[in-house]
């Protein structure tokens, strides 16, 4: 199996067939990102010829896991939360309807606007918080780093002009 980085760089990846009992899938998406845990970098030079030039191997142990990712970034703002206009039903739990918009910063520079609702606001507002951080935060040259990776979220893309319609059922 051949590895590739988001440069570019490729890497040989030893996986025995027991590994795929377990936690990684039997075919990985091209252009698709994966976590790696519990892996052993070893000398190219061990074992069968490579098919890349890179000096080392990834080796995949019988524990080995590779979770997808579904975005990871510099986090470089992170706005205040915000509730919508509307109020929500007593029935609601209020806590439900408020978000937070946060962007995050890939190695190519590219943008995410990301949006963080209900208890996921609320989880990410606690972290952020536990890293000593406020909201209505800007990142600027000079200051440390937050890496942020999203698993199990709804990634969308789209573009669209704002429209509005008039609705004779109200007064």
């Amino acid at each position: 199996m051949i590895l590739c980085d988001e440069i570019g760089t490729m890497i040989d990846a030893i996986a025995p067939s027991y590994v795929f009992e377990h936690d990684i899938p039997r075919v990985l998406e091209e252009g698709s990102w994966f976590f790696m845990e519990d892996i052993h970098v070893i000398k190219a030079s061990v074992g069968s010829p490579p098919f890349t030039d890179h000096k080392f191997k990834i080796k995949f142990l019988e524990y080995t896991k590779l979770s997808h990712v579904d975005a990871y970034g510099v986090v470089v703002r992170v706005e205040n939360i915000t509730r919508p206009d509307y109020v929500p039903q007593d029935s609601k739990n209020p806590r439900l309807s408020q978000f937070l918009e946060f962007e995050l910063k890939n190695t190519w520079g590219q943008s995410l606007t990301c949006v963080a609702t209900g208890y996921t606001c609320d989880l990410f507002v606690r972290l952020w918080r536990e890293l000593g951080l406020d909201l209505g935060y800007e990142w600027t040259f000079g200051m440390n780093t937050t890496t942020c990776v999203l698993r199990f979220w709804k990634v969308a893309d789209h573009e669209g002009l704002n429209f509005l319609n008039e609705c004779n059922q109200l007064s």
